[in-house]
Formats: C-alpha cells, structure tokens, sequence
C-alpha cells in the first residue's frame, strides 16, 4: 500500500507494520521534538531520549512513539521530522 509518506507493508491482519525503508514497528526512535501542533502526553516526552515506535498511522505513515510514566502508558504522534530512527551501533561502540 502507497501513502504520501512512503510504502507501507501491513501484517495478516491488516495492521501496517512497516512504512518501507524508513521506520518499522518496534524501532527505537529519538524524540526530536514538536515542529507543529500540541499532545496532552507531550511533557512526557524529552527531546533526544530514545522511544519504540507501536504503532503507524496507515493514512499518512506518522508513528505513535511510547513511554511509561508512573505506571501508565503513554503515546505521542510523531511526523517523520520529529523523530530519528536511533542507531545502537554508536551506543555498542562506546
């Protein structure tokens, strides 16, 4: 399936799992930080901390980043400018 945002692959159920190339669900992201807009949950979300990405917005490939604060799970959308997708190389290098 083709979205403005790329190609998006959905598992069996029909849940989009993969936006091809880019961001798959699962990847740990980090949070660059609100270009637009405003999310209630968005103080919970600290710019270059490292997020998993759980869910991807089949009409325009935008990603739900998670967190847990006090016990309760949060959820942040995020358009492919706020996020990076994190590089775990760096961290097993250092």
């Amino acid at each position: 399936m083709n979205s403005r945002c790329g190609t998006l692959r959905k598992n069996s159920s029909g849940r989009v799992v993969e936006v091809i190339g880019k961001v798959k669900l699962g990847d740990m992201v980090t949070w660059q930080g609100r270009t637009d807009g405003f999310c209630s949950d968005e103080d919970s979300f600290e710019i270059g901390q490292i997020y998993p990405v759980v869910f991807i917005h089949p009409s325009n490939a935008d990603v739900e980043l998670g967190a847990e604060v006090e016990g309760e799970r949060v959820t942040i959308r995020a358009r492919d400018t706020e996020y990076s997708l994190f590089d775990n190389t760096v961290e097993a290098i250092e």
